[in-house]
């Protein structure tokens, strides 16, 4: 039901020709006095049947627990497929039922006899336009034959209805298979590529597609329900205008989707928080205006706009996650193909299928087997609608809810997303990177815990301490050292909330440690507090400390030991790493012995070593920036960066300590200009 990727034009063409023939199905269904749901229900069970039995037998290497979901799902659809056969005609009575069955099925059969045919003719030689022809159009002849043959011994006035719907259907799927070669991508039938169950960032993106996907594919069902409930007494008139309408929204959204991908806001925030942010909208729009289905029109139209929103918003993040995926995917066997990632892309579509199918389906049948809904003749029905909308939208909802889980634990953000690009363009140039590599494989392959707090507390903090940063056109070399300006606390919440490059802080590593943070925070701010009493101090750090240790976690800072020569030397190997690795470097070097002061204090000067182990490591030059945080002007400055100079020899750290000292002076004293 949906296609594998929005810009994909053969994928977007087959949903459209999908939903027609369920709108024809519907359509017949109502001329020959019966249900129109139970024209959709026959056609998504059989549809769904043969989809999910090929898919089934082309792909058998799937592991024990997809066998077991796809057999679940093919028994499901058999099952359901004789009841509506079958059984349905014993329980409700209806004259043309036979007809019905067999001109909704008809369409069915020739779309898998023309498979059949094409797939069997290509594996001798690859098919031509011409060959195609000549292969489908006898077939597709002789099916509007016995189409337009049962709907002639039916009677009544539904002749030429049903042969020119069948014509029109049969065109499209000619189109199809003529221009976008359907039968060739019909099953993703190749080997899975290699052991992908290791890659935990790609698991994760399966779950956010097949969710998302189903999402979109049963809150397009829910309307389309609603809809036909309150058309039902006139369906089969408005039923091209209403195909039209629906194939045209969908070609827009997708096509909209597909050009999205580069908008400013995707750019901005990256394509996991936009995700997120599409997804939060839709559940946002179904929990605030869950009622709008009965309330009023107006609220209806908010719903529907924000449901539109959000999941364009979703599938243009998973079009572009996409790309980096298939490049975690190379991380991790650069052997993989392309064939194989495109085959792999395309069994998400199809997981995506059984599962909505499988939703709407049981929605179906439960409509359909309803002995009232039968006795009312569906125009009774009409009341229910809203409430009957209302009800199935809690399906879709529950995808959503499990597609954000999901996207929050997604390790592929924008920070690893740059340096998974830049890490391949150096591969790609012939270049090695184990450190960025180590890196990357640590957070995007194996089990990483990611550091949610980081987002949650930007989030919180920006709207509130709302800052500007200038002297951004100094910073021109990458990774590097940002040199702040401490200020008690406010220096470093100003650094990592508005400082826009990918940084790990410098933290002491009594600061990640629960009961010496409580201690620390008391000596430095609380007991400096006189109308403060010392308890009540001493409580509150206490309080407040796991919050304060797991904010600092978040930032994945790099421990700081003073006073332990060996640990000293763990602190420059994992900033050397971390530099290595695309990261930056942000620290805080003020003696904290000379009171923070509104003047800068004197700086401690062991942090500019890393100019000398970052050259020797790589040769390359290390560029520090000095940084100051204006409480005053609510203002980063950043100035012009310090890079190292190996020819200095050993006054090399004291010259770089000197300039930085300066440089943050010079900074600070804009304050009174």
């Amino acid at each position: 039901m949906q296609p594998n990727q929005p810009g994909d034009k053969g994928q977007l063409f087959s949903k459209v020709v999908y939903i027609y023939f369920c709108f024809f199905s519907m359509a017949v269904a109502e001329r020959f006095s019966m249900s129109i749901t139970y024209g959709a229900a026959l056609y998504v069970s059989l549809s769904a049947l043969f989809q999910t039995s090929g898919f089934m037998a082309k792909t058998t290497y799937d592991s024990r627990l997809q066998r077991g979901i796809k057999t679940a799902t093919v028994v499901f659809f058999s099952l359901s497929t004789v009841y509506i056969i079958f059984i349905y005609p014993f329980l409700f009575t209806y004259q043309y039922m036979v007809y019905t069955i067999a001109i909704i099925v008809l369409p069915l059969v020739e779309r898998e006899t023309e498979n059949f045919l094409l797939r069997r003719r290509a594996k001798s030689a690859p098919l031509e336009k011409h060959g195609i022809i000549k292969t489908i159009l006898p077939v597709e002849i002789i099916f509007v034959a016995v189409i337009s043959l049962a709907s002639l011994v039916a009677g009544g006035d539904v002749f030429a209805f049903v042969i020119s719907g069948a014509v029109i259907g049969m065109g499209l799927c000619f189109f199809r298979q003529v221009v976008f070669r359907d039968y060739l991508s019909e099953y993703p039938c190749g080997a899975e590529p290699g052991d992908l169950t290791q890659i935990r960032s790609a698991r994760l993106y399966d779950g956010m597609v097949i969710t998302s996907g189903a999402a979109l594919n049963i809150f397009a069902f829910t309307y389309i329900l609603y809809f036909v409930f309150l058309r039902a007494s006139r369906f089969f008139f408005g039923f091209f205008a209403i195909f039209g309408v629906l194939s045209l929204i969908f070609t827009a959204v997708y096509l909209g989707t597909y050009r999205g991908i580069r908008s400013s806001l995707i750019q901005k925030i990256g394509k996991n928080a936009a995700y997120i942010l599409g997804t939060a909208v839709c559940i946002f729009a179904v929990y605030v205006f869950r009622e709008s289905w009965v309330l009023s029109p107006f609220a209806f139209l908010v719903q529907t706009l924000l449901l539109l929103f959000g999941l364009m918003l979703q599938m243009t993040a998973t079009l572009g996650l996409k790309e980096d995926v298939l490049l975690v995917v190379r991380l991790h066997d650069k052997d993989i193909g392309d064939d194989a990632l495109g085959e792999r892309t395309a069994r998400l579509g199809h997981w995506t299928s059984v599962i909505s199918e499988t939703v709407v389906l049981a929605v179906l049948l439960l409509l359909i087997s309803d002995p009232l809904y039968y006795m009312m003749n569906v125009e009774g029905y009409i009341v229910y609608a809203p409430y009957i909308g209302s009800s199935v939208i809690i399906i879709p909802t529950t995808f959503l809810i499990i597609s954000l889980v999901c996207s929050i634990k997604q390790p592929i953000t924008k920070k690893f997303s740059r340096l998974l690009k830049a890490y391949t363009d150096l591969k790609n140039r012939g270049k090695e990177n184990p450190d960025m590599e180590k890196r990357l494989k640590n957070v995007l392959i194996k089990k990483y815990k990611k550091r949610i707090g980081v987002y949650i507390i930007r989030a919180f903090l920006k709207p509130v301490m709302y800052h500007t940063v200038t002297g951004e056109e100094n910073v021109s070399r990458l990774p590097g050292v940002f040199v702040f300006n401490h200020g008690e606390i406010y220096g470093p919440i100003a650094a990592m909330v508005f400082l826009p490059y990918d940084v790990r802080p410098w933290i002491l590593d009594s600061m990640l440690d629960k009961k010496e943070t409580a201690r620390h925070m008391y000596e430095g701010t609380f007991s400096k507090i006189r109308w403060l009493p010392s308890f009540l101090g001493r409580f509150i750090a206490k309080a407040i400390s796991p919050v304060v240790v797991w904010a600092l976690c978040s930032f994945e800072p790099i421990p700081v030991y003073r006073g332990k020569p060996r640990s000293v030397i763990k602190t420059f190997s994992l900033s050397i790493e971390c530099l290595n690795a695309g990261d930056s470097i942000l620290l805080f070097p003020e003696n904290p012995e000379e009171t923070y002061q509104e003047e800068v204090s004197a700086f401690y000067t062991g942090f500019a070593n890393l100019g000398r182990l970052y050259y020797k490591k790589d040769g390359k030059k290390l560029t520090f920036y000095p940084v100051y945080a204006s409480k005053r002007h609510r203002v980063l400055r950043i100035g012009a960066g310090v890079q190292y100079v190996h020819d200095n020899g050993k006054e090399e750290k004291g010259r770089i300590v000197k300039l930085l000292e300066v440089r943050m002076r010079d900074l600070q004293s804009m304050d009174d200009e």
